[in-house]
């Protein structure tokens, strides 16, 4: 489904954490912008292994969760 015709959207959320910390996640990235899809994380150390999980809001805060 194209974006643009999405007249619920509200919000991207994305969420990063390590591995190796299971404290919790942080945000890294949010967007209220439905074409803004695109974010680079910088500075991460070589062979660090990275769990992402991104949201995705509608107008009401029903979020929608994806890991990757």
């Amino acid at each position: 489904m194209d974006p643009q015709s999405r007249k619920d959207f509200a919000q991207y959320v994305l969420y990063g954490n390590s591995l190796d910390d299971t404290t919790g996640r942080t945000e890294l990235w949010a967007s209220n912008d439905v074409n803004d899809t695109t974010f680079v994380e910088e500075n991460i150390s070589w062979g660090t292994h990275r769990i992402y999980t991104l949201v995705t809001r509608d107008f009401l805060g029903v979020g929608i969760f994806r890991l990757y």
